[in-house]
């Protein structure tokens, strides 16, 4: 073969190339245009993202944690150190009413057994309030008496938990009360 077949060999499979090149770009055309389309759509809801992952961060919801045992505060505390919540704690009934007149939680883990004023009577005076009224009041407690239950639940407590805690149904009673 001669120099001047192997360059129209050469030229003719350019040419070919060419030809398949423009008819690639031709049939891949629409769709390249969908995907600019769609990435200029996403691209506001992405740039958003990192601000409603900071802003859900900042919006955590209040549990206010009423229990006279130090113990007990920091076993809750534990359970839910992997929850996104925020953990006030009273350690008396009088105490827990001091906070709520500052700041309203999502949702109220109240003990029982208490010296002074009990979680029982600390929920009567919070369901009697108006501004406190609509706040879930769980009761986490040792005591598990049917009577005693009856009287929380109809005092307004809207669950009831007996120690020790199991953990996995505590943080499914939690996030069930809190998106109610």
């Amino acid at each position: 073969m001669n120099a001047s077949s192997e360059t129209s060999i050469l030229e003719q499979g350019r040419v070919k190339a060419e030809a398949v090149n423009r008819s690639l770009d031709h049939d891949v055309q629409p769709l390249k245009q969908w995907f600019d389309n769609t990435q200029v759509k996403l691209t506001p809801h992405l740039a958003a993202a990192p601000a409603r992952s900071a802003m859900a961060e900042r919006f955590q919801p209040v549990l206010l944690v009423v229990d006279d045992h130090a113990f007990e505060q920091k076993l809750v505390e534990k359970l839910m150190e992997e929850e996104l919540y925020e953990l006030v704690f009273a350690d008396s009934g009088a105490q827990a009413l001091n906070i709520l007149r500052k700041r309203q939680p999502d949702l109220i883990l109240m003990d029982l057994d208490m010296p002074g004023m009990n979680g029982l009577e600390t929920l009567r005076r919070i369901k009697a309030t108006p501004q406190w009224a609509t706040i879930a009041v769980m009761m986490v407690t040792g005591q598990s008496g049917k009577e005693m239950v009856v009287d929380c639940l109809n005092a307004g407590a809207v669950d009831f938990v007996v120690k020790p805690l199991d953990r996995e149904t505590f943080l499914k009673k939690v996030a069930r009360l809190l998106a109610a």
